[in-house]
């Protein structure tokens, strides 16, 4: 949720703004799994883990992570 969040996030603060970050949207445990799921394949895209996509598609994804 890092790339939700417009502060600068570290170990002192990093539960602290993903509570606030959950509160202020209003996210319970259940949709905040779901966000993370959802990026979570994402990313799995990025860096070549995952078979959601065409190899095509995969093939263009991985070259950002490569590089």
């Amino acid at each position: 949720m890092n790339s939700q969040i417009s502060k600068s996030v570290n170990g002192k603060n990093a539960y602290r703004l993903f509570t606030e970050h959950c509160e202020g949207n209003n996210l319970n445990h259940e949709d905040m799994l779901k966000k993370l799921r959802r990026t979570s394949k994402y990313y799995g895209a990025f860096i070549g883990e995952n078979n959601f996509y065409s190899e095509e598609v995969s093939a263009y994804l991985g070259a950002f992570y490569y590089y």
